[in-house]
């Protein structure tokens, strides 16, 4: 439950994070290389709370996948939806090798 809960955490920062990314009036502010890094701080630590409480490499491994999958369709999904960042037909087929190339990588991880 902890782990799932820090995943859940590490989604909605990872999600504050891409939002703020693409917004020029955070890009402007005086603090901004902090907040920057207070973000990616918001991120570490739950991955850390992740891997210490997964009690098994099987289920660290389905987390790493959870994760990498999180990170991925946040950084699509925000962009399009909040502002208005428009793919062509063969940047969705790289979407779709990118998230093949995600589960590849993982797959080929498994002994």
């Amino acid at each position: 439950m902890i782990a799932l809960t820090a995943l859940f955490i590490a989604s909605l920062v990872c999600a504050i994070y891409t939002f703020l990314i693409y917004a020029e009036w955070f890009k402007n502010l005086s603090f901004f290389y902090i907040a920057i890094t207070v973000l990616g701080i918001g991120m570490t630590i739950p991955w850390g709370i992740i891997v210490k409480y997964v009690p098994t490499k099987e289920s660290l491994f389905l987390f790493s996948i959870s994760w990498d999958i999180m990170v991925t369709l946040v950084s699509i999904v925000i962009p399009i939806c909040f502002y208005g960042v428009k793919f062509s037909f063969t940047n969705w087929i790289g979407i779709g090798l990118i998230l093949a190339g995600v589960f590849t990588i993982k797959l080929a991880n498994i002994r």
